[in-house]
């Protein structure tokens, strides 16, 4: 059995230490309470707003680990896993986001 390595969500979460609370009040009410992970678009998560855009982008590669059994993960591959992403998505808005992740 694999040891979880709570580190990275330590760091995760430390980000939003001393973050002004009028920042995350811009930020902390999601638009979309609801999605399917195989009908959500580039698109969407290009017009989501921080907190749904965070949350979408944690759920899928939350999936994609799970898929994979792995219950590790390195911060500086999912930033740049995630940077990818994004260029695939700006290319292409109409891709899935499933379409745009197996193309990176």
């Amino acid at each position: 059995m694999q040891k979880l390595n709570w580190k990275p969500f330590v760091i995760f979460l430390s980000l939003f230490v001393g973050f002004p609370t009028h920042v995350l009040a811009q930020t902390n009410t999601p638009t979309v309470t609801r999605f399917n992970l195989s009908e959500v678009t580039c698109k969407n998560l290009l017009d989501a707003n921080n907190f749904d855009r965070m949350a979408v982008l944690m759920m899928y590669w939350g999936f994609v680990a799970g898929k994979q059994n792995n219950l590790e993960f390195d911060s500086e591959q999912m930033q740049a896993a995630t940077q990818r992403l994004m260029d695939v998505c700006l290319e292409d808005p109409d891709k899935t986001i499933f379409s745009a992740i197996d193309s990176i």
